[in-house]
């Protein structure tokens, strides 16, 4: 008989189901400001760009040109502010007084670490396919109706699925019993 993950208690799993509803939620909500803006766009302006392109570059408004340049760093910037929130929420857990501390409080305490690393992830994801879709509203140009196609695509990588969440988890739980173990004074085990 399998013992069950630390992460299929209640608390734990209560967490990350929250998690996956806002996390949902956020994907269906710039999902459904995209289509309605192309419905505008293509049905209601028949094409005509609200703003106007007035600099063009390689055949596209310069503002889609921008934003698919910064693309790549939005993508690689919410990775990075995502694991940088995680690796202090973490620093938070391991500074805590162990003896103070349950195995609950420590699963507790990483599901909200992981949840908020993704959360950053989220909002950097979300605001940067949110103002892509504004333009695309505002200037007509498929690009960025692509480019919300992207940060969609990268929400959808980036869920918390339980998989990743007991992934990190196992490996969180690992290094915090090994920090913990080392700054044990000598003697004491």
């Amino acid at each position: 008989m399998t013992t069950p993950h630390p992460l299929d208690a209640q608390e734990p799993r209560q967490r990350l189901i929250l998690a996956r509803t806002i996390s949902l939620g956020m994907i269906l909500v710039l999902a459904g400001a995209t289509v309605g803006f192309g419905m505008v766009v293509f049905y209601a302006l028949e094409g005509i760009p609200l703003m106007g392109n007035f600099i063009v570059v390689l055949g596209e408004p310069l503002l889609a040109v921008v934003a698919a340049v910064l693309a790549p760093f939005v993508l690689v910037g919410a990775v990075l502010f995502g694991s940088a929130k995680r690796r202090q929420a973490f620093e938070a857990i391991v500074t805590a007084h162990p003896e103070t501390v349950t195995p609950d409080a420590d699963a507790e305490r990483l599901v909200a670490a992981f949840t908020a690393g993704r959360f950053v992830e989220y909002a950097v994801l979300w605001g940067y396919g949110l103002a892509c879709a504004i333009l695309f509203h505002l200037i007509t140009a498929p690009l960025l109706a692509g480019l919300v196609v992207v940060a969609l695509l990268a929400m959808v990588v980036r869920f918390p699925y339980s998989i990743m969440a007991k992934s990190w988890y196992d490996a969180g739980m690992k290094e915090l019993q090994r920090r913990r173990a080392a700054a044990l004074p000598a003697g004491r085990s």
